[in-house]
């Protein structure tokens, strides 16, 4: 896009030192003119109702009365050289006489539409040639008894296929950068998946983790539980045993005892 630009800068520069580049606050990829297509659109009414331009006033005066946003101090010039910038307007260095491109205009509007630098002009003194042949044919053509409206077409000149080749060219760039960025957002897209992807099979191998880890500490709690419920069991049974043989020892005593009297009756018997 740079060479581009460069390679327009100093091919306007040819021209004459009228149409030499001067910086302004528009641009074609960012902060574009606003209204640009109502501008052009007035402009090109007064250029064929007039032919040229004889002063940068005119030029600013039809872009201050389309749009409020060229009252503002210095926005009119900067809109002025912004279009002698790329083309649109072409300045005559011998006469003074400012030439309006209408084909030049369409292009550079489609440019900041789509924000894509535009093609240069490929030979500058050869197209302004060609805008004074187009003026000249317009004012030798006898007028129409209804009077110029300013609305009649160009008269035809042989210079469409270059700017429809220019066209051509231009659309065929915007296509093939907007291939690249969709090919980028494709990438960018595919490496998004790709590291989501992995970021889902690390999640579930560290649930798969926690899940073995849960189980085995449950394991262990129900172990632990039935340690518990089968240490109280055994102290129950012991303590039954425990009565069980306080028990046992009173009826051997008791038994004892009876045995003793028994024995002592069959004594004195």
């Amino acid at each position: 896009m740079a060479a581009q630009a460069s390679g327009s800068n100093g091919a306007q520069s040819a021209a004459g030192p009228e149409n030499v580049e001067r910086h302004t606050r528009y641009r074609v990829t960012s902060k574009q003119p606003p209204a640009l297509e109502a501008v052009l659109k007035q402009l090109g009414k007064t250029a064929r109702r007039a032919g040229t331009f004889k002063h940068p006033d005119e030029v600013r005066g039809i872009c201050a009365s389309t749009h409020r946003d060229y009252i503002a101090r210095g926005a009119a010039d900067d809109l002025y050289h912004f279009l002698k910038n790329h083309g649109v307007l072409m300045v005559d260095g011998e006469e003074g006489e400012i030439y309006f491109d209408a084909d030049r205009g369409r292009l550079i509007a489609a440019a900041c539409l789509a924000g894509v630098a535009p093609p240069p002009v490929k030979d500058p003194a050869a197209r302004l040639a060609q805008l004074k042949e187009q003026v000249e044919r317009r004012r030798e053509r006898p007028s129409s008894p209804g009077g110029d409206t300013g609305e009649t077409a160009l008269p035809e000149v042989d210079v469409g296929a270059e700017f429809e080749n220019q066209r051509l060219q231009f659309l065929e760039m915007v296509g093939a950068e907007s291939d690249d960025e969709l090919r980028r957002a494709k990438e960018a897209l595919d490496a998004d998946r790709a590291a989501l992807q992995r970021k889902l099979l690390e999640a579930e191998w560290h649930c798969t983790l926690v899940d073995d880890e849960l189980d085995r500490r449950a394991e262990k709690c129900r172990r632990e539980e039935r340690r518990i419920a089968l240490e109280k069991e055994a102290e129950r049974k012991r303590a039954q045993l425990a009565d069980l043989d306080s028990s046992r020892t009173a009826r051997n005593d008791e038994l004892a005892q009876i045995e003793a009297e028994l024995a002592a009756l069959n004594v004195q018997d």
